[in-house]
């Protein structure tokens, strides 16, 4: 009796398989030693993937760069169950996905080296630009299952920019004091006031 044959992968599969060894690699090289000081070479041989081929699947280091902020951003977000919360109406689920947000830090250390080369590389610094933009613009679609309409529109975006600049504060602790994690319950009860806020507000419109 013969074993049954390995199911060969589909080009699109390899791609994403290759894709993801590049950006693994580049990950821990750029965490380690620095964008500049990292080559593609040192990609390439971290990741076994040759250096034509990367550069055929990311022209640039920073392309490698935005597709490493891509998929963090996915992960951390965890986008595809906030949008079913958000789709659904699902103000707990929300809720919960906003508290979320909280409890794991965005701030590996990738992500301050990515924030140091984006003050002196245009190229990262628009990536992380439309990261910021996207941010917001998910919280605030998000913050819309409790408060919406256009009327309404300021006072998300004014939630979304405290939540925003909480994460974002997270990240700093994440290097100047790496023991604490998450933020604290008094910061969270103040997250739940705001959004407890924006929700009783928009009852009065």
């Amino acid at each position: 009796m013969h074993a049954p044959s390995p199911v060969a992968e589909s080009p699109p599969e390899r791609a994403h398989v290759r894709r993801l060894k590049v950006t693994d690699a580049a990950r821990k090289l750029f965490s380690a030693k620095g964008f500049h000081n990292t080559g593609m070479a040192e990609i390439a041989a971290a990741s076994a993937v040759k250096v034509g081929q990367i550069y055929r699947d990311f022209p640039s280091k920073e392309s490698i760069v935005a597709a490493i902020v891509e998929a963090d951003f996915a992960t951390f977000v965890d986008t595809d169950s906030l949008r079913i919360a958000v789709d659904e109406g699902d103000r707990e689920a929300v809720r919960a996905a906003i508290e979320r947000l909280f409890d794991r830090s965005p701030c590996e250390q990738i992500m301050p080296e990515i924030m140091a080369e984006a003050s002196r590389n245009p190229r990262i610094a628009e990536i992380v630009r439309a990261l910021d933009t996207r941010f917001r613009t998910t919280l605030t679609s998000a913050l819309a299952v409790f408060a919406p309409g256009a009327a309404m529109h300021a006072r998300r975006d004014a939630v979304a920019e405290v939540i925003m600049v909480l994460v974002i504060g997270l990240c700093h602790r994440a290097v100047g004091a790496p023991a604490d994690t998450g933020l604290s319950a008094p910061m969270r009860a103040i997250i739940a006031r705001e959004i407890d806020v924006l929700a009783g507000s928009a009852g009065l419109e």
